[in-house]
């Protein structure tokens, strides 16, 4: 089964890189697709290509600390607002968008709701043309601005396959 990361790219990412291009294998499973998913969309171009040139888990784990604290709103304050609102989402983008060997929060699916939250209403739209398959289509009323700083659109279309996987219509942004 195919990676179903949506093309949400900024003007700079045209097209997500597949997979095996995100993939840095010279660091153990536990590192070496952490940048497959919504995190793609969080870090910078330099920071995926120094990400992907690691060469041990140390490093790594290093590296994936630095990352967060670049993105902590207040470093003086204990915690950090983005990464736990990125947490709770990925958990639950992975409970309710699982599609094994995918981990929900990289399915097409998953990394809009880790970007944007839960919509504030989900319809599937049945088609009107033979052999056409379903929409799913997530409403964000208020447009929120996402974890990557870009607003939701209004409605959000993934094509409904057969197996219970979805993949977006068309870019969110």
């Amino acid at each position: 089964m195919a990676l179903l990361v949506a093309p949400l790219c900024t003007a700079a990412k045209k097209l997500p890189p597949s997979p095996e291009e995100l993939t840095n294998f010279q660091l153990s499973p536990a590192y070496s697709r952490w940048l497959i998913g919504p995190i793609y969309y969080l870090a910078s171009d330099d920071e995926v290509q120094k990400y992907l040139a690691l060469s041990d888990d140390h490093a790594a784990q290093a590296f994936i600390a630095d990352f967060w604290q670049r993105r902590d709103s207040n470093g003086a304050a204990p915690g950090n607002p983005l990464y736990e609102t990125f947490k709770e989402r990925l958990e639950r983008a992975d409970v309710l968008f699982d599609q094994p060997p995918i981990p929900g929060h990289q399915t097409d699916r998953g990394v809009i709701y880790v970007l944007y939250g839960p919509p504030d209403k989900t319809e599937i739209e049945t088609a009107t043309e033979v052999n056409a398959p379903p929409l799913e289509v997530w409403s964000y009323s208020d447009r929120p601005v996402g974890l990557d700083g870009k607003r939701a659109r209004p409605s959000i279309e993934f094509i409904l396959a057969p197996d219970g996987s979805a993949r977006l219509t068309r870019r969110p942004d």
